[in-house]
């Protein structure tokens, strides 16, 4: 029977009272080894990742901004490990004596890969001229084009209403490329081209094609002659 006066004064009888667990922390024998399970996991997953890849081959690099037409000193060129492509590498540059004395045919920024085709070869003599021309975009490729660049120069003679077209410039490097919003030496909107003429015989028919023809612009880095 539950006790009157208990009752009475709004105590809570016996089997009223509930007597709940107390929760347990876990002890500290458990928090290490909770710890160590973690620790090993680490360990396990950072041995094995596979070990750091160092490439092996080291081709030469800027190691500042060049200009085009800069004569190379050692002082211009760094050594840089890298992984290339086949195709790539045939162009790179691995040893320093074949460049040192070589002018550049297109400006590179520091770090940039030095490739053949961006030099002009030791023994050449004099650096090739440079000849600059204005042209719209949408008679050069809409304009897609780069310093390095190697492109073949066409222009359309009219006469009497009839016209013809031939290849005034074949295989030419860009060595700069301004856009209209370079305030270009041509007209607003086009663009203005520098090219590297290996053939000084080829400047007066190429000069002469620029002043009096109608100019086409056809981008052929990377194209593999047709036989």
């Amino acid at each position: 029977m539950p006790d009157l006066d208990d009752a009475a004064r709004g105590r809570p009888d016996a089997t009223d009272r509930l007597i709940a667990a107390r929760r347990r922390l876990p002890g500290s024998r458990a928090t290490v080894g909770g710890l160590l399970v973690a620790v090993a996991g680490v360990v396990l997953f950072v041995a094995a990742r596979p070990a750091p890849h160092t490439p092996s081959t080291w081709y030469l690099v800027a190691s500042r901004p060049i200009p085009a037409g800069t004569v190379l000193r050692a002082a211009d060129l760094a050594r840089e490990a890298i992984d290339l492509p086949s195709s790539v590498a045939a162009q790179a540059v691995a040893a320093i004596d074949d460049v040192v004395g070589s002018v550049t045919l297109a400006p590179l920024a520091r770090h940039q890969l030095l490739a053949r085709g961006v030099v002009a070869p030791t023994g050449r003599g004099t650096p090739q001229p440079v000849l600059s021309f204005a042209i719209d975009p949408d008679r050069a490729v809409a304009g897609d084009l780069v310093a390095g660049d190697h492109i073949d120069l066409l222009v359309t003679w009219t006469h009497d209403a009839t016209a013809a077209t031939q290849v005034v410039g074949h295989d030419l490097t860009l060595v700069s490329v301004r856009q209209p919003s370079d305030r270009a030496l041509g007209a607003p909107g086009s663009l203005t081209l520098s090219v590297a003429v290996p053939d000084a015989r080829r400047l007066v028919p190429l000069v002469r094609a620029i002043r009096a023809g109608d100019l086409t612009v056809v981008r052929t880095t990377g194209a593999v002659a047709q036989p």
